[in-house]
């Protein structure tokens, strides 16, 4: 908030402190800087009062460059400046620059009363100029002799009466435009002081409106002969729920009947603030507000009332006693104990939970050391961790062992934090609970571990744990994060947890495209599959079951499968040749179980009995359908099955059309290993 003091203050400090560019354009300044020193012929520069420049040089010399290069040159040449750089209001300084014997000359700029700059002036010699013992301070600061010499030459020669001339003109023109800007200066400064005035009264006027309508108090303008309201804010609209139209036809006896009359008279003999206290305030509603009133008086018979809204305050009060009950009763009955040390670490308060776990009264504990209730292995371990909470932090799962009244060790879990006091910590309190039960539970967990990973390393089946990666929705590669041992054996991949799949086995993407498939399919969905597929990366058959524990993640379990289906393709090849062989026979063949079922037939077999095609033929049954007297085949098997090898047997059967057919048929038992009968299987040839 400014004041006219602040105003007046803000002034005095612009003055006090007012810098070279900020009463000079610093462009236009070196402007004129180097018209004047082109007018004049002599080198020019502007600095601050300490020597510091402030404008770029113009037409120094290159001899006070070669003057300046050396260290005892550049130190006189410093020494020089300070001099003609003095504040001096009565005219310029003019002498030989003590590094050099060149003509130099300076004038302050003062404003306002104050040395903000220097110009300089110089680089310039004359007639009477001593070149020998200019030779002389060139080998006395170590300069090149020939070098110097040749600088000297090219310094401009200007009289010194000239030279003098040229400081008075330096002088009057940079008192003048330095006087121009300072009044222009302070002009600026006027405006500005009465701008601030204007806007200081104009914020003065807002504030105070602000201050009445956006103020979360309720504020009222009251009367208080009559006691009726002039005014009321926007916050004293909410609280009294009436609008401040409707203020302006009430009376304090119809807001706050309780006390109004003798409110107004304590305000008609008062001069100072009043505090009245605790208010109610009734609601159109018929609902009240609590409110702390303070009046301020105010000249014509007026007062400001000020009422700060507490019913929120008195409700968290009220709830605050009611959480307190709630709180007491939730400790004297938890399951956990609850605990209160002092810094020291002696108990000053131990909840009823205490008689359980340890098998003490609360009471008879209250004024014991912490060392009462802990074993003394564990003594040392339960002061660190007092001293971890008295240093201001909070102690979460610190577990330790106590030991109870009958000298049972148990195992308890602590949370803890510091007890504030007046900004400082006091003691700390926390909660115990034990946690035998947890422990056992974790050492079956570690039993269950232990067998998993027993598992997990000796099982036969190779085992991949992974990440799938995509690219733009699409899987693209994963990521090995665990593996078994059996992986490695039936992959003969080593080394490969935390790789990508593509590092590993490379190219695999482009020959297996199906793998990634399946298993971001699985991945992303969470539905296991099985199945068996040939990787072409590596050249081997695998049985495959994919499923995921977590989304993006899926676990493959395979055996390799390769032998096997090699095997597969070989018993394929030669079931094919024997089908072929079969099939293509001019004899017939069937094969049949115990029952007489016909499980297997080539075409041969099924013209034989007048069917068109095996087809035909199949699961037609020997007894029903071909033997011409069904009782024939009963003695036939009971032949057969006692002999070993293959056996002809001329045999009557009938054609699909009932008529009789003699037959050779050359049949042979399939047994298993058991020697349990599979199958019979014969030959067929019409006997003549």
């Amino acid at each position: 908030m400014n004041t006219a003091r602040d105003i007046q203050n803000s002034t005095t400090d612009t003055l006090n402190n007012i810098q070279f560019s900020d009463i000079f354009d610093l462009n236009e300044i070196q402007r004129l800087q180097d018209l004047f020193s082109d007018a004049t012929g002599v080198a020019s520069i502007i600095t601050y009062p300490d020597g510091t420049p402030i404008t770029k040089p113009s037409n120094f010399c290159r001899l006070c460059g070669i003057i300046r290069k050396t260290e005892k040159g550049r130190a006189n040449c410093y020494k020089s400046d300070a001099v003609i750089g003095k504040q001096n209001s009565s005219g310029p300084i003019v002498q030989p620059c003590l590094s050099g014997g060149l003509w130099d000359a300076g004038t302050s700029i003062t404003v306002g009363g104050k040395h903000i700059a220097n110009w300089l002036i110089g680089q310039v010699r004359n007639e009477e100029l001593d070149e020998q013992r200019m030779i002389q301070y060139a080998d006395e600061i170590g300069a090149n002799r020939e070098d110097f010499l040749e600088a000297l030459i090219e310094v401009p020669v200007m009289s010194l009466e000239r030279f003098k001339k040229v400081s008075e003109m330096l002088f009057a023109f940079a008192s003048e435009l330095s006087e121009k800007a300072y009044n222009n200066l302070q002009l600026k400064m006027q405006i500005a002081e009465r701008e601030k005035a204007t806007e200081l009264l104009k914020e003065n006027e807002e504030r105070y409106r602000t201050l009445f309508e956006q103020s979360n108090d309720a504020i009222f303008l009251v009367d208080t002969a009559t006691g009726n309201y002039l005014d009321a804010n926007r916050a004293a609209e909410i609280m009294t729920g009436r609008s401040q139209n409707e203020f302006k036809g009430l009376n304090t006896h119809d807001i706050t009947p309780k006390g109004a009359e003798k409110r107004l008279e304590k305000l008609l003999d008062a001069n100072d603030p009043l505090e009245m206290g605790e208010v109610e305030y009734l609601r159109p509603d018929g609902t009240t507000r609590t409110a702390v009133l303070n009046t301020i008086p105010l000249r014509k018979g007026r007062a400001f009332g000020i009422a700060h809204d507490i019913t929120k305050r008195k409700r968290v009060q009220e709830a605050l006693l009611e959480s307190e009950e709630r709180f007491r009763n939730f400790v004297e009955t938890s399951a956990d104990l609850i605990f209160s040390l002092s810094k020291i670490g002696f108990i000053e308060y131990v909840s009823p939970r205490v008689t359980d776990l340890y098998g003490y009264e609360p009471a008879s504990l209250i004024g014991k050391h912490l060392k009462t209730t802990t074993p003394i292995k564990e003594v040392p371990k339960a002061i660190k961790a007092l001293k971890f909470v008295l240093s201001g932090n909070s102690l979460k799962n610190f577990q330790i062992n106590q030991i109870s009244k009958t000298g049972k060790i148990i195992p308890i879990e602590i949370n803890a934090v510091p007890v504030w006091k007046a900004g400082k910590i006091i003691g700390c309190q926390g909660i115990m609970r034990d946690i035998t039960e947890r422990k056992h539970a974790e050492e079956a967990l570690r039993e269950s571990e232990k067998l998993y990973r027993s598992l997990f390393n000796n099982m036969l089946n190779g085992f991949a744990y992974c990440r799938m990666l995509y690219d733009r929705g699409q899987p693209s590669d994963f990521i090995y994060l665990g593996v078994n041992g059996a992986f490695e054996v039936q992959t003969g991949l080593r080394n490969v947890a935390g790789k990508k799949v593509s590092e590993v086995i490379p190219g695999i993407r482009e020959s297996d495209p199906k793998l990634f498939e399946i298993y971001g399919r699985v991945a992303s969905t969470g539905k296991p599959e099985v199945f068996e597929m040939y990787i072409a990366a590596l050249q081997m058959w695998f049985s495959i079951s994919v499923y995921s524990p977590a989304k993006n993640h899926f676990v493959a379990v395979f055996d390799v499968i390769t032998e096997r289906k090699l095997a597969e393709e070989a018993l394929r090849i030669s079931q094919k040749k024997y089908k072929d062989i079969i099939d293509y026979s001019p004899v017939g063949f069937y094969q049949s179980n115990m029952d007489g079922d016909i499980i297997l037939a080539n075409d041969r077999f099924s013209k034989i009995l007048g069917y068109e095609s095996a087809a035909g033929i199949l699961n037609r049954n020997f007894v029903k359908d071909i033997f011409y007297d069904p009782s024939e085949r009963s003695v036939l098997i009971n032949q057969i099955t006692g002999i070993g090898g293959s056996r002809d047997y001329e045999l009557r059967w009938k054609k699909r059309d009932g008529v009789p057919i003699w037959v050779m048929n050359s049949i042979r038992v399939v047994k298993d290993e058991s020697g349990n009968i599979l199958y019979f299987e014969g030959f067929v040839q019409i006997s003549i």
